[in-house]
């Protein structure tokens, strides 16, 4: 069963005022720090999506990647985050199972995490699978290459994946994977964000 990963890093990072993907954390930046994580996974394939100043991020980040992960530029990133997804989702093969979705602002996440989310991906009984805790919901997320057409189909204007997964038609399609990480619900959307969250992690 081939399972790939999607890393959204293309917002513009309004609320932080910088290149939020480049902020330093531990010996590396955000988004660096994340595909170092991924990279030791089990995921087959991993996507990082890139938008907003697509360049100089891939500069700083090309050393960390490995013939795992593929790069997209996403020039509609300004539509927002289904955007990335939908470019993405666009080049995954069709002999998937599906894909996990990562946020570009959690250098947090663990990999015991993503490893017992593909461990539950596995059992292959549920389409979406959604990492909570203490019953919140988050991130990583998963969700099977069945709805491809759907999310393809999505218009950014109006719509989010979100759309797909709190649909009422969908409610026992959706697992929520309850953990004992409690950043799976954390993102760091502003500067006081990521100074609290750098000291919490020792980064």
């Amino acid at each position: 069963m081939k399972i790939s990963g999607i890393v959204i890093a293309s917002g513009e990072g309004k609320r932080i005022g910088r290149i939020k993907q480049l902020l330093p954390w531990k010996n590396s930046t955000i988004l660096g720090n994340i595909i170092d994580t991924l990279k030791d996974t089990d995921l087959d394939k991993i996507y990082i999506v890139l938008g907003h100043e697509k360049e100089e991020i891939l500069e700083n980040i090309k050393h960390h990647l490995t013939e795992k992960f593929e790069v997209i530029f996403n020039e509609n990133y300004k539509k927002g985050m289904l955007t990335s997804i939908q470019e993405a989702v666009k080049k995954i093969p069709d002999d998937y199972f599906g894909f996990i979705i990562f946020l570009g602002d959690q250098p947090f996440i663990k990999k015991e995490t993503v490893d017992k989310s593909i461990e539950r991906i596995k059992a292959k009984d549920y389409p979406i699978i959604v990492s909570c805790y203490k019953g919140e919901r988050g991130h990583p997320t998963f969700i099977s290459l069945e709805f491809k057409e759907k999310i393809l189909s999505l218009d950014p204007e109006k719509g989010a994946l979100r759309d797909i997964i709190y649909d009422a038609r969908n409610k026992n399609l959706v697992f929520d994977f309850e953990t004992d990480d409690e950043d799976v619900i954390k993102d760091i959307d502003t500067y006081e964000d990521y100074i609290r969250e750098k000291e919490a992690h020792n980064a």
